[in-house]
């Protein structure tokens, strides 16, 4: 699926606004401690409409890029869809088993996830 079938199975018959965050130092170091690792990225993109917002990032699965779409609504996780995956292995966490356990979840107030969640596949 690319970037603009997301958008439009999240956001039907209309175009969302784009928008984009410019990260400085503070809110690298808060990605960072987020995400367990360094983040350098500079900006991060997102399209935002009617309380709902699409995020897609690009991660480095084992080895490979894997570009995921999260859809968030009234700060909590709607969907997770995962665009394009690229490694050899893994390919599991495309299917609904793996994503919707991010359904309904949003981040307290240390910044982490509100529930956990299956990251490793057994």
């Amino acid at each position: 699926m690319t970037t603009d079938q997301y958008l439009q199975s999240t956001f039907p018959n209309t175009e969302p606004e784009r928008k984009i965050i410019w990260l400085n130092a503070e809110l690298k170091a808060q990605i960072s401690k987020f995400l367990y690792r360094p983040y350098k990225g500079l900006r991060v993109r997102y399209w935002q409409q009617d309380g709902r917002s699409v995020w897609i990032f690009e991660e480095i699965g084992k080895e490979m890029p894997i570009t995921i779409g999260v859809t968030l609504k009234q700060q909590q996780v709607e969907s997770v869809k995962i665009l394009a995956f690229r490694e050899s292995r893994g390919g599991e966490v495309r299917y609904p088993f793996f994503t919707d356990q991010f359904q309904g979840i949003g981040l307290t107030n240390k910044k982490r996830l509100a529930k956990k969640c299956r990251l490793r596949l057994a």
